[in-house]
């Protein structure tokens, strides 16, 4: 904010705040790598997602419209205190769900990480595309040996965008750079700053219930993406 102020052209970043805005996306960028999107993080939503549909209806079996009272009480703390309880019933409709919801609440990860690559934009630049998470699955299914077939597996695709694609074609959101030397406000010093971070970030990861099979999935996975030496990869 100190180096930023409104030129005749817009928004407009002292040169000396280059340095400020790399270490803000980079930092950006990192938190959601190792934090937000972090494995066990991940692999919870996984399990969360099995969950969800019959834990509001066995919560909120309401339409909202017409009990606006009860839906106002519903919060992420009456969510929690509730299947805290069913946790600890031995039968009753909501016992199974209550046992998962103990396992979550106790950090008992279901889904355990299979393999993990980080993808950028430019593993991508030569003639390949990223695919989505579903069509990853049927290839996936579709490449495992007949004896895994059966095997319970899931895919999770988390992406971001650290910073713009094109930054000298940002539109109403261009950002341009002031130059104290020159005293020109220009927007192509950009382009070699961006140079070193990278457009688009995905990480995909394969979760199982066991590491049995990590090996297999790991081969299958990166035939299927065409992974490149340069990726970040992991199984562990």
């Amino acid at each position: 904010m100190y180096y930023t102020f409104f030129s005749d052209k817009g928004l407009t970043l002292h040169k000396s705040g280059l340095t400020a805005l790399n270490m803000f996306l980079n930092a950006r960028l990192y938190m959601y790598t190792n934090v937000y999107y972090h494995r066990t993080t991940r692999a919870i939503d996984e399990h969360l997602k099995e969950l969800f549909k019959d834990t509001m209806a066995a919560l909120f079996p309401y339409n909202p419209v017409e009990n606006l009272r009860g839906y106002l009480e519903l919060t992420d703390w009456s969510l929690l205190e509730a299947v805290r309880k069913w946790g600890a019933g031995e039968d009753g409709s909501t016992a199974a769900l209550g046992r998962e919801w103990s396992a979550i609440l106790s950090r008992e990860v279901k889904w355990k990480m299979a393999y993990d690559v980080t993808l950028s934009m430019r593993a991508f630049e030569k003639g390949k595309t990223i695919i989505d998470a579903a069509e990853l699955v049927k290839r996936i299914r579709k490449a495992l040996p007949a004896k895994l077939k059966d095997l319970e597996f899931r895919v999770d695709m988390a992406s971001q965008d650290p910073r713009p694609v094109n930054p000298l074609m940002m539109g109403e959101r261009q950002i341009y750079v002031f130059n104290p030397s020159t005293r020109k406000v220009e927007k192509e010093p950009l382009k070699d700053f961006f140079d070193y971070i990278p457009a688009r970030v995905v990480q995909c990861r394969v979760f199982t219930l066991n590491h049995d099979h990590d090996e297999v999935l790991a081969d299958i996975v990166e035939s299927v993406l065409g992974i490149q030496d340069e990726s970040i990869k992991t199984n562990v």
